[in-house]
């Protein structure tokens, strides 16, 4: 988001909020609805196939994540850094990337199969790892595509697109359900839906105004400094944080699949679903508190204490509630969504909303340190979770299964707030005493939620819509009675 800043500083200060508010908008309401959306499609899947072929699904599409990165390799935050900073190489840099990018799409597809055989999957694996493969092929384009309409400071597009593919995946793929058609042709659905946000994303870029003007004005890669050395040495770095995340993100599923069966990611996909479908609360929150704390640490660094400690009440507000409550009913949610075979997944779901906590907590912590310059610094920690979630994976896995992958996401999550936080106490110092009368408030309405939802279960109440509305209104209530005002105090220090 740090393009953001730089497009306030060549404007007016008001047009450069609006813009910031525009884009924001779009980009939250779309990762919504796209949740929504997601969310909807694999609560039908999950009701229409058994738990071994739900893990080979996940299995597939976890696989080619793996090695996502590789087809872009950074270069998509380099385009939109360096594309915004001047716009008038925009259109020159846009096409030497995509050069690039045709043969990093080659060797990443190349060498995703030689792995898948050298690894000795079989030919069912092997024809949805192809496929799943293509569509990754055509998410690596369009998301250059976006880059660089996110550098002309457009993500209307973006939003629509995203909404609009993800649509067209829930009505291809419920079709094939519903006519019973074999697996594959479920992933062949992710790959329509990525070739129609392609011709979606190059058309828009293409008649965007000042692309328009680059081209008849012959704006050319050539005259750009350095060559393609240069392209790779400067998107190196993201790279590197990009190949982090993705193994992060995606080894357990894998390594679940591998070392404990297909049943086995089957269980541990709907806990993880459920818990993926809160990470955009954080991921909006970001889009706009980045580019204050950027803003204060350029101009006002002691403003970044008080930043981040409202960044924290808030989402602290939200992750601890939502894991207190999945404790209480998470068995009876999981039946409830996806049927009586994801009963004993509980735990699982207890274990992943308990990471969630650790999850929220990260954002602000890696945030304050990118506005800080000291992106090697985050860069570094998420190789040491990587390497150390791997290790926990594979040692817990053959004996928990699910729960053992559970276990290792929590544990990562933990270091990688825990490591943030420390670095980041020695380039800014919080003060966090302000912040101890917010949680203990949080706390305190998250234990009287509990105590209702236990009292209503003791009597008898199993529904889970019930118990969900009545949890959340007793939290709120019970927030808002013992200290709401402060807290919206708080929110008052990152909205402006």
């Amino acid at each position: 988001m740090r393009l953001l800043f730089f497009y306030t500083c060549s404007m007016s200060v008001k047009a450069g909020l609006r813009s910031i508010a525009s884009n924001t908008i779009w980009m939250t309401g779309a990762s919504v609805a796209q949740k929504i959306i997601s969310f909807g499609y694999f609560w039908f899947l999950a009701h229409r196939v058994s738990l071994e072929t739900l893990g080979l699904y996940t299995f597939a599409l976890s696989y080619t994540t793996l090695f996502s990165i590789g087809t872009d390799i950074g270069m998509a935050s380099v385009l939109v850094r360096d594309g915004a900073r001047d716009p008038e190489q925009l259109w020159g840099l846009y096409r030497r990337m995509i050069r690039v990018k045709v043969l990093t799409c080659v060797v990443t597809y190349s060498l995703l199969l030689i792995a898948a055989v050298a690894v000795g999957y079989d030919s069912t694996k092997l024809l949805l790892i192809s496929i799943a493969g293509i569509a990754m092929l055509l998410d690596s384009i369009h998301l250059t595509n976006y880059a660089a309409l996110r550098a002309l400071h457009n993500t209307r597009y973006e939003a629509m697109g995203m909404v609009g593919s993800q649509a067209l995946t829930l009505v291809l793929g419920v079709t094939a359900l519903l006519m019973h058609a074999p697996l594959w042709v479920l992933l062949l659905a992710y790959g329509v839906s990525s070739a129609c946000n392609v011709l979606w994303s190059t058309f828009q870029l293409l008649r965007h105004p000042q692309v328009v003007a680059l081209r008849v004005a012959g704006s050319d890669s050539s005259l750009l400094r350095g060559g393609v050395r240069a392209l790779l040495r400067v998107a190196f770095p993201f790279a590197l944080a990009g190949i982090f995340t993705r193994v992060y993100s995606s080894l357990d599923a894998v390594l679940l699949e591998r070392l404990a069966g297909d049943a086995a990611l089957g269980l541990y996909s709907a806990p993880y679903k459920i818990a993926f479908a809160f990470q955009f609360i954080p991921m909006a929150l970001v889009a706009s508190l980045y580019p204050l704390l950027s803003h204060a640490a350029a101009h006002d660094i002691a403003q970044i204490p008080r930043i981040f400690r409202a960044a924290m009440t808030y989402l602290l507000a939200i992750a601890i509630p939502l894991f207190a409550g999945t404790v209480v009913v998470g068995d009876a949610l999981l039946v409830a969504l996806f049927g009586a075979k994801y009963a004993g997944a509980g735990t699982v779901l207890s274990l992943m909303m308990a990471s969630l906590i650790f999850a929220f907590a990260s954002f602000p912590v890696g945030s304050v340190l990118n506005a800080m310059h000291l992106q090697k610094a985050q860069t570094v920690i998420m190789g040491i979770v990587m390497v150390l979630n791997a290790v926990l994976n594979i040692m817990l896995i053959p004996h928990l299964g699910a729960v053992g992958a559970a276990i290792a996401a929590v544990v990562g999550y933990v270091v990688l707030f825990g490591a943030g936080l420390v670095w980041m106490q020695r380039v800014v110092v919080v003060a966090w005493r302000p912040m101890v009368w917010h949680v203990f408030l949080i706390l305190a309405a998250t234990g009287c939620m509990v105590v209702a939802l236990l009292l209503l279960r003791a009597v008898g109440m199993s529904s889970v819509l019930p118990l969900i509305v009545i949890g959340g209104v007793v939290y709120v209530g019970s927030l808002m009675l013992m200290g709401g005002r402060a807290l919206l105090r708080a929110r008052s220090s990152f909205n402006g």
